[in-house]
């Protein structure tokens, strides 16, 4: 901004860096898209959704735990699980599980929430615990990542993941998974 001030989104390591620096954002703004989560029936077999935040959380900071609320908001907190690896690759992933673990737990995300698994996209370990006749699985994506995934097949099939509609039907976690963009969170640092 001309002021000087500087606009920061989600995955931004300058507000991370902010935060532990001690800098408090003056500004939190929140774009939230609607959804419509009445597509439960028991027509279709479908009683429970369970959704998935997975990520590197390197370190998990305040536009994290605010996208984890909306998401929460939308399915359950008891329903929203975040997932992680406890893969550590230096310079850019220094945090092991349990560090990240304690972290996003400052927060207020109870521990039974807080997932490790191998692959943080596809959350075997959390699913697993699911019936996968009759739970769906919503995974929530930035506007980037969930842009570069393939929603057809190369036969032009529907894919694995495809995106989460208003209205339509949900399949069990084995035949599709669903993809929800995570909403636009942007906090304002004074003096960048």
């Amino acid at each position: 901004y001309p002021d000087g001030r500087m606009r920061v989104f989600a995955g931004n390591t300058r507000m991370d860096v902010a935060f532990q620096l001690g800098v408090k954002p003056k500004v939190l703004m929140i774009d939230v898209p609607e959804l419509d989560e009445s597509r439960l029936t028991e027509s279709n077999g479908i009683r429970n959704i369970i959704a998935i935040y997975p990520g590197r959380f390197q370190p998990f900071g305040p536009h994290h735990h605010k996208t984890f609320e909306w998401l929460a908001s939308k399915f359950g907190k008891g329903n929203t699980y975040i997932a992680t690896s406890d893969k550590v690759e230096l310079p850019k992933s220094p945090m092991r599980f349990a560090e990240k673990s304690k972290v996003i737990q400052q927060y207020g995300v109870p521990k039974s929430q807080i997932v490790q698994v191998k692959n943080p996209y596809l959350s075997k370990e959390i699913l697993s615990n699911f019936d996968p006749q009759d739970t769906a699985v919503v995974f929530m994506y930035g506007k980037k990542d969930a842009g570069r995934l393939r929603y057809t097949k190369k036969d032009g099939t529907p894919g694995y993941f495809q995106e989460y509609k208003s209205g339509g039907e949900l399949k069990g976690y084995e035949q599709h998974g669903y993809v929800v963009v995570a909403p636009h969170i942007s906090i304002d640092l004074p003096g960048y």
